[in-house]
């Protein structure tokens, strides 16, 4: 009970610990009980008069404690909530301080623990009318107004802090009104208050994303564009939040030029499609359904992201950066853990089939699809252990076309973790790679030309490579099919190199090939143009 009440922070478990009497029992409305003894501790008596300076003074995260003349002055604002002078509340504040529930940074003063101030504000909530509490915080400085609303923020469980906020999140009311061009003291307050009613705060969003300048709202051109999408990504969290949430971030993803690396949304977007440490509750179903709605868009951009975010949904072996997760006193996790066996088959099943899908499809995608799921093999057999439905989804994609990049991370899990499988796991990958296995030139020579698997990046692939290219070159059909590919496929290994030595050392008119080669080039648009070919070409 202890540790529940003092919310983590250990000085306040002990304190807690220690008003309780040896065989005493915590019943009925205990953290009331606590509290109060922990405020009053060893007082002869109660003094009401400190506690309304203490409810006071809890109103805001932090206030100035020293100035109590100026018209500016913090101390006389919140003694008026307390019924006091300025010089009254300075005394009360000093004697909080001796009972460790204030503490001090230069002219600064806080009531802390927070567990206390949020206990204390509620209080004063409860006994100060709305109609007087919120017009005169409204009407005091930039300075207490963010302080009280980040107190606020902290009292979602408060009916008064719900009243309050909501009324403010109004589409014509003071911040529900302005979410579309807030400033930078306005995107403060809105950020303070969202923990507190996140579906009016997610209702202000879309309003917004949906307004006259919604295109430039939710894109990168907005200049609080990051303070949004991590609100967002905070609003996520709740599985009946998260179509929206994700939708508009989104929006914000897709306003980035490709490959921006400054604070990418579509990493922050990514970040929620992991298995763990995702930051939501969202169920599978939910993520899935969204990947497919994403990969089945007409639009290429949609369905380049929902590949991404597909990387992430199979992704076995690392999660990624860690997010912050807090929200205001919401007890928040790292979201959705698979807790057996069967979560993890659940969960990888059903984004394999979507790329498995995505692979044999007629859009524009299908080759990066079977290249992910070849590139989360070796995860998915070794780390989230499910052989079966990896193997699975590789006679299907097999079965209807060459997977030869299937075929390369087969034989690196066979290369790298062999040792470590029972002979069971072992005869499967064998069996596997066998089928798997290229079984004419044209298969063997992309396979080997045109890839980025780590299985082929030594010199005994490097040799092999060459030893095929010099096939190609004596093989004109298989040798003009590839053409167009040795001179615009992005070469990210430099395996063209050893293909292009390979040509070379394989035909009998050098001149006359490497004159084929330019002619192909020509025909080749500027910013496909691949020239590693060329270099291994002339390089023999």
């Amino acid at each position: 009970t202890i540790a529940d009440l003092s919310g983590g922070n250990a000085r306040l478990a002990i304190l807690l610990a220690g008003t309780v009497e040896q065989n005493e029992t915590l019943s009925g409305d205990y953290e009331k009980v606590l509290f109060e003894r922990l405020f009053w501790q060893t007082a002869p008596q109660k003094n009401d008069n400190l506690l309304r300076s203490a409810e006071a003074c809890s109103l805001v995260y932090s206030f100035d404690g020293e100035d109590t003349t100026s018209e500016q002055s913090e101390l006389q604002f919140l003694a008026s909530f307390a019924g006091t002078s300025a010089n009254s509340l300075y005394s009360d504040v000093a004697e909080l301080k001796r009972r460790e529930l204030v503490q001090s940074r230069s002219r600064w003063r806080a009531v802390l623990p927070q567990a206390i101030a949020n206990w204390l504000a509620k209080r004063a909530l409860e006994s100060i009318p709305k109609d007087i509490l919120v017009p005169n915080f409204l009407g005091a400085s930039e300075r207490l107004i963010k302080s009280f609303t980040r107190r606020l923020g902290y009292l979602h469980d408060s009916k008064e802090t719900v009243e309050i906020v909501e009324d403010w999140l109004e589409p014509n009311v003071w911040i529900g009104k302005h979410v579309s061009n807030l400033s930078d003291f306005g995107m403060e307050v809105f950020a303070n208050i969202a923990s507190v009613s996140p579906a009016k705060t997610l209702d202000a969003i879309e309003r917004a994303a949906n307004g006259t300048e919604g295109t430039s709202f939710a894109s990168r051109k907005n200049p609080r564009y990051d303070r949004f999408v991590r609100l967002l990504r905070q609003l996520a969290y709740d599985p009946a939040l998260f179509d929206r949430s994700a939708a508009l971030l989104c929006r914000f993803s897709l306003s980035e030029t490709q490959g921006e690396i400054n604070q990418p949304i579509h990493d922050v977007l990514k970040s929620l499609f992991y298995i763990r440490r995702s930051g939501t509750r969202a169920p599978v179903g939910a993520r899935a359904k969204f990947i497919n709605d994403l990969t089945n868009s007409e639009d290429q951009d949609e369905q380049e992201l929902g590949l991404y975010l597909l990387d992430a949904a199979l992704e076995a072996r690392s999660f990624g950066f860690m997010q912050e997760f807090s929200f205001g006193a919401r007890r928040r996790d790292y979201g959705y853990y698979p807790k057996t066996h069967e979560d993890v088959v659940r969960w990888f099943g059903s984004f394999i089939d979507i790329c498995v899908r995505l692979a044999l499809s007629e859009q524009l995608i299908a080759e990066k699809a079977r290249k992910l799921l070849a590139n989360k093999l070796r995860g998915l057999w070794t780390n989230a252990g499910i052989r079966n439905t990896a193997e699975e989804a590789a006679k299907k994609i097999h079965a209807q076309m060459p997977w030869n990049e299937g075929w390369l991370a087969v034989r690196g899990i066979i290369k790298y973790d062999s040792k470590d499988l029972e002979e069971e796991a072992k005869s499967q990958l064998n069996i596997l790679e066998i089928l798997l296995k290229p079984k004419d030139l044209l298969g063997l020579a992309r396979t080997y030309a045109f890839s980025s698997n780590f299985e082929l990046h030594d010199d005994q692939a490097d040799r092999r490579t060459r030893e095929i290219g010099k096939e190609v070159a004596q093989c004109i059909d298989t040798l003009n099919i590839l053409l167009p590919e040795l001179v615009s496929v992005h070469d990210i290994e430099n395996t063209l190199d050893a293909f292009g030595r390979g040509l070379a050392d394989g035909c009998s008119d050098k001149m006359k090939l490497f004159q084929e080669l330019r002619s192909e080039l020509a025909k080749t648009s500027l910013e496909k143009q691949e020239y590693t070919v060329f270099r291994g070409f002339l390089s023999s």
